[in-house]
């Protein structure tokens, strides 16, 4: 079931672009956004997403790492002869990825500072794919300051005892992480969708209330193109009576 209506003319974020070539891509070709921001950290993709983007406006592409704090230049890894393509490179790797790596570079950057530099308060829609890094990257998110429709992510299930090559931290990664999102964004009031590889959560709250002031928006409107027209007649009717007394020939 789809649980995702797109509207026009929004603000859409996406971190985790690859090539640009995804359903994301196919998502703003047909709704029109006002503005698309598309973080990629690997700067080889950035001749594919020009390609793919150059029917949507006002698309700018960002070649950082979405991080927790800012940490200047980070490392991103997948694992090598494992499978992975290059479109896997990842902030998070898991223990069973092993030591050897292949790896891009690119500067850090958090959620607030994206939105600052964008001068944006509020996203219809924001989508990540990051490897498992997806939860943290939502815990940062200050939904006091930054309003978001719909955010979909990428699941991330595997048990905590996969990252343990990264100490502590594991207790709050894969599983633990996607649970405690879970919990965050319902307390946010989102509803939260299934969607085979990825969550789905919209804000309801924050989409009733859209729809509500849009519709007494619509009739505030309306009255007031009555109220012109009903002043236009009135108008009128003073300056034909007025015309007509002009013409009005003495007995």
């Amino acid at each position: 079931m789809n649980h995702m209506k797109i509207q026009s003319n929004r603000v859409l974020v996406q971190i985790g672009t690859n090539d640009g070539a995804d359903e994301f891509n196919r998502i703003c070709r047909h709704s029109m956004p006002s503005m698309v921001i598309l973080v990629e950290p690997n700067k080889l993709h950035n001749p594919s997403i020009s390609t793919q983007y150059e029917l949507v406006k006002n698309v700018h592409i960002e070649n950082v790492a979405i991080t927790d704090v800012e940490k200047g230049i980070v490392t991103l890894v997948i694992p090598k002869n494992k499978g992975y393509s290059a479109v896997h490179f990842s902030l998070l790797p898991m223990d069973d990825w092993g030591d050897d790596f292949e790896k891009i570079e690119a500067p850090s950057m958090t959620f607030s500072k994206l939105c600052e530099k964008y001068g944006i308060s509020r996203i219809h829609y924001l989508q990540t794919d990051t490897e498992g890094f997806d939860t943290e990257i939502i815990k940062t998110i200050d939904f006091d300051k930054i309003e978001i429709d719909i955010i979909k992510y990428e699941k991330w299930t595997f048990p905590t005892d996969s990252f343990s090559r990264h100490g502590e931290k594991a207790n709050s990664y894969g599983l633990a992480g996607m649970e405690y999102v879970s919990a965050l964004l319902k307390s946010k009031g989102y509803v939260l969708f299934d969607d085979e590889a990825d969550i789905l959560a919209t804000n309801q709250r924050l989409l009733v209330l859209r729809m509500r002031m849009s519709i007494l928006a619509k009739k505030a409107k309306a009255v007031l193109t009555k109220r012109r027209i009903y002043a236009y007649f009135i108008s009128f009717s003073k300056r034909a009576s007025n015309f007509l007394r002009s013409r009005r020939k003495p007995n």
